[in-house]
C-alpha cells in the first residue's frame, strides 16, 4: 500500500500540519484522504504569517497578536494542552475511520467472529469454522481461500491499529510534556501507517 502526504487544516482552513494518506485497498490510485486535509501543499513558512486555505487557493494572512481584554485571562498551558489533545484524537479518529471505510456498519459486527474462527484455523487448521463456512459458502468462494484472506486483512489492520495508536499515543506524551506555548506549538502530527 502507498501512502502520499496531505496537508491538515483547522476549521478557519489554517494550515496546522501534515499526514500521510493511504491508498485505498479497493481502488489503486485513489487515496483515503483524513477529514479536513487537502491534497494542495502549502506555500513556504513566513515568519508573522498564517497560511490559509481559502476559495481554494493558499494565501497568507498577517498573525494579529492582539492584547489579552483585561477581564479575559489568557489560556493556562493545561488548557492549551487540553484544545491539543483534542485535536490530535479527533484526527487520530478520522484515520482509524479510514481504515475502515467503504465497510456498512452491520458487516464491521461480524468482524470479531471472522476473527475469532480465522486466528483459531491459523493456529489450528482442523478447527472448526462455521461461521466463515457460511459466509464463503454465500460468497460463492473456497472457504481457505476466504480464512487465508480475512487472516491477511487481520494482519494488515492490525499493524496499521498498533502504528496509528502507538504514535497517537507518543504524540500524547510529547503534549502532557510540554512545558510552555512554544513547546506545545512545535508539535506536529504526522502518521505513517506504513
Amino acid at each position: 500500500m502507498t501512502t502520499k502526504i496531505v496537508y491538515q487544516l483547522d476549521e478557519n482552513g489554517v494550515f496546522t500540519g501534515t499526514t500521510e494518506a493511504d491508498e485505498s485497498p479497493r481502488e489503486p490510485g485513489v487515496y483515503l484522504i483524513p477529514a479536513g486535509c487537502i491534497e494542495v501543499e502549502p506555500p513556504p513558512h513566513v515568519d508573522g504569517k498564517l497560511r490559509v486555505f481559502r476559495n481554494d487557493a493558499w494565501a497568507y494572512v498577517d498573525i494579529e497578536l492582539a492584547p489579552a481584554a483585561p477581564d479575559e485571562p489568557l489560556p493556562s498551558l493545561d488548557d492549551m494542552k487540553r484544545v491539543k489533545l483534542a485535536k490530535l484524537n479527533q484526527l487520530s479518529q478520522a484515520i482509524a475511520d479510514q481504515l475502515t471505510a467503504g465497510y456498512p456498519e452491520f458487516e464491521k459486527l461480524t468482524w470479531d467472529d471472522q476473527r475469532r474462527e480465522a486466528m483459531a484455523w491459523q493456529a489450528d487448521n482442523t478447527v472448526a469454522t462455521t461461521y466463515i463456512d457460511a459466509l464463503a459458502a454465500n460468497r460463492e468462494i473456497d472457504r481457505v481461500d476466504y480464512l487465508k484472506r480475512t487472516v491477511a486483512k487481520i494482519t494488515a489492520f492490525t499493524a496499521a491499529a498498533q502504528k496509528l495508536v502507538g504514535q497517537r499515543q507518543k504524540y500524547e506524551d510529547q503534549i502532557k510534556a510540554a512545558d510552555s506555548p512554544e513547546a506545545l506549538d512545535a508539535i506536529e502530527f504526522i502518521f505513517n501507517l506504513e
